[in-house]
């Protein structure tokens, strides 16, 4: 059950009225913060002020500006405001596979990662597996600050959408899409 009525806006998704039980898990989708050829961490923010371009999620950085070429490397960053009764709740976050290697931190915690960044392709370790983790929120804020690197595939960054919902929301989204996979397998052969 996943609806995605609310698009983020200027990387704030405001989720303060949404209640997953009755709405379903939700899309992370809408405009997140973009820092091109940056490689910032949740430090970073914390220190200083990094000045933002803004990136509808998700797409391609290449399709969305020419400027930004596929080879590269960027920071991504959303706040997710909840509803305070999600507040010390078991969260989880559905990854897709990104291109083509990522890192990704919640709340400041490093929370999932495919490959290794590099800034340069001999340092890139490309790596693309869908990942579905968790986290206990304690805030009535989520902030997710995600760096990509791409020098192996024809479009750079995250082409499917990223979800968030409660803790079996997100197992048995899980499991559906385990079973789907395994379904086109057999279709395969």
């Amino acid at each position: 059950n996943t609806s995605s009525t609310i698009d983020s806006e200027k990387g704030v998704l405001e989720l303060s009225n949404w209640d997953f039980n009755k709405d379903g898990c939700t899309a992370l989708q809408g405009q997140w913060e973009f820092y091109w050829q940056q490689l910032l961490t949740p430090e970073d923010f914390a220190t200083s002020a990094p000045v933002p371009s803004y990136i509808e999620m998700p797409t391609a950085w290449n399709k969305y500006n020419k400027n930004y070429t596929s080879d590269g490397y960027a920071t991504y960053r959303l706040t997710i405001k909840l509803n305070s009764k999600y507040r010390n709740t078991l969260l989880g976050l559905s990854v897709p596979s990104m291109s083509s290697s990522y890192k990704l931190w919640v709340n400041g915690e490093p929370f999932s990662s495919n490959g290794v960044i590099g800034r340069l392709k001999s340092s890139e370790y490309p790596k693309s597996v869908p990942t579905t983790n968790f986290f206990t929120n304690n805030t009535d804020k989520v902030n997710i600050v995600l760096q990509v690197s791409n020098h192996n595939f024809r479009d750079g960054g995250i082409r499917k959408n990223i979800y968030l919902g409660t803790q079996t929301q997100m197992l048995n989204k899980r499991e559906a899409s385990i079973a789907l996979e395994i379904f086109y397998f057999a279709v395969l052969l």
